[in-house]
């Protein structure tokens, strides 16, 4: 993962091109090592070519993980597949997608 800091919005990019069972614990633990104490968070999933149910389900569980440290997520850039599988599950129901970061930059900037 990359990370920036644009503002007072961190910007993680995911470059592991899948999110599934073998990989979970390390893309939970570098994301826990990249949140720190950012209150806005964009994952920027441009380089994800695949996600399975175990990578919604962390997801899912770091989105209520964080709204406890009133912490807000916004999920940007995602493929057609992937967008698919978000839309299927009724994901952005729960957790902002965009799809650019720069929307989701515009969308924490205007007040959330």
């Amino acid at each position: 993962m990359n990370s920036k800091i644009v503002g007072h919005i961190l910007i993680i990019t995911i470059i592991n091109p899948q999110i599934d069972a073998l990989n979970l614990n390390s893309f939970k633990e570098n994301l826990e090592k990249e949140i720190s104490q950012n209150k806005k968070i964009i994952l920027d999933f441009s380089n994800v070519k695949f996600v399975d149910s175990s990578g919604l389900g962390i997801i899912l569980s770091m989105n209520r993980d964080l709204g406890q440290r009133d912490t807000h997520i916004a999920l940007c850039a995602m493929n057609q597949a992937v967008e698919t599988l978000f839309e299927m599950v009724k994901l952005p129901q729960i957790i902002p997608c965009f799809s650019t970061v720069d929307e989701g930059l515009s969308f924490f900037n205007k007040g959330l």
